[in-house]
C-alpha cells in the first residue's frame, strides 16, 4: 500500500475523519497536487448530489401502474381460461369423431339400431325404477319425519344448492384472488 492509497483511502471514506487523521490529510493535501486535485474533485461531486434535486414519480403512477398490472393479470387469466377450454373442447371433439368413425367401420348400421333400442329401453327402465323408488320414499317418510323438520331440511337444501351455485358462477366469472 502507497502513501497515496492511504490519503485515497481517507478521502474516500464516508466516515467522519478522527482530528488526527484529518490533519495527516491536510498536511498530505498541501504537499500533493495528485491528492488535492481528487479532494476537490470528490468534493465538488459531493455538491453536485446534495443540490440535484429528487426525482419523484406522477403523483398517481402508483395506481396507474397497480391498475395497469391487475388488467393484465386479468387478461392473462382469461386468455389461460379460453386456451383452456378451447383445448378441452377439441379434446373431446377429435375423441367423439375418432369414436363415431370408428364405430361406422366396425359395426354394422342393423348392431347401431340394435344398440340405440336397447339405450333407450335401458333409459325408459331407469326412469321407471327411479319414479317407484321416489313413489316408496314419500310413502314411508312423512309418517316418519315430521312435516316442519322435512320443510326445513329441504329448504336449507336448497339454499346451500343456490349458494353453492353462486360460488361456482363467481369463480368462473372473476377467479379466484388471493392477498
Amino acid at each position: 500500500m502507497t502513501l497515496h492509497s492511504h490519503f485515497e483511502d481517507l478521502i474516500f471514506s464516508g466516515k467522519s475523519l478522527s482530528s488526527k487523521e484529518q490533519s495527516s490529510l491536510i498536511e498530505h493535501l498541501d504537499g500533493c497536487l495528485e491528492c488535492t486535485a481528487l479532494y476537490r474533485s470528490w468534493q465538488s461531486i459531493h455538491r453536485q448530489i446534495d443540490a440535484a434535486q429528487m426525482k419523484y414519480p406522477s403523483p398517481n403512477f402508483r395506481e396507474k401502474w397497480g391498475f395497469d398490472l391487475e388488467n393484465r393479470k386479468m387478461l392473462a387469466r382469461t386468455m389461460q381460461a379460453r386456451k383452456m377450454l378451447l383445448f378441452s373442447f377439441t379434446g373431446t371433439a377429435l375423441s367423439l369423431l375418432i369414436a363415431f368413425v370408428f364405430t361406422l367401420v366396425l359395426t354394422t348400421p342393423a348392431d347401431l339400431i340394435i344398440g340405440l333400442v336397447k339405450s333407450l329401453n335401458n333409459l325408459v327402465l331407469l326412469i321407471n325404477l327411479l319414479r317407484t323408488f321416489s313413489l316408496t320414499i314419500f310413502q314411508i317418510i312423512p309418517p316418519i319425519i315430521p312435516l316442519y323438520y322435512m320443510l326445513v331440511f329441504t329448504s336449507t337444501f336448497c339454499m346451500l344448492t343456490v349458494l353453492w351455485i353462486y360460488s361456482l358462477w363467481q369463480i368462473s366469472a372473476q377467479g379466484v384472488y388471493s392477498k
